[in-house]
């Protein structure tokens, strides 16, 4: 990817929210921030890592009690993004607390395996993914 500069990442930082615009307004601070290793600065505005702790609040897999909702997780197993493991780790924890989940994956699945429909695996996976939710919901 090309390397985006700190003043572009600073120049789309800005006082609304821009979560619900389309990605590409918001992108390059992501990708700057995955570039530079600096997304907890850059999220939180907190200083190092010894901050973290203030963070477990919104992490899900510090969270889970009995109490947790039904959770389905759609993971790439190739994902270059996110660790796949998190997501098999985050099913252990629900399994332990007796949370009804269940962790879809998708052979050689990268982060945006979701982006061909076309793929039968993606496209079965998705079939599930309605499954699940017609049994939940």
């Amino acid at each position: 990817m090309t390397k985006v500069p700190e003043e572009l990442a600073q120049m789309l930082i800005q006082k609304t929210v821009i979560s619900e615009a389309p990605i590409e307004k918001r992108y390059a601070i992501y990708l700057y921030c995955r570039q530079q290793g600096n997304w907890l600065q850059y999220a939180t505005e907190f200083q190092s890592i010894m901050d973290a702790p203030k963070l477990h609040k919104f992490c899900p897999i510090k969270n889970v009690t009995s109490e947790y909702p039904a959770t389905l997780l759609l993971h790439g197993d190739d994902d270059e993004d996110v660790p796949y493991e998190e997501s098999v780790e985050m099913k252990r924890k629900l399994d332990s607390n007796g949370v009804y989940n269940k962790l879809i994956t998708i052979p050689g699945g990268k982060h945006s395996f979701d982006q061909n429909m076309e793929i039968p695996i993606v496209n079965d996976a998705f079939k599930e993914v309605i499954e699940f939710l017609k049994r939940k919901l």
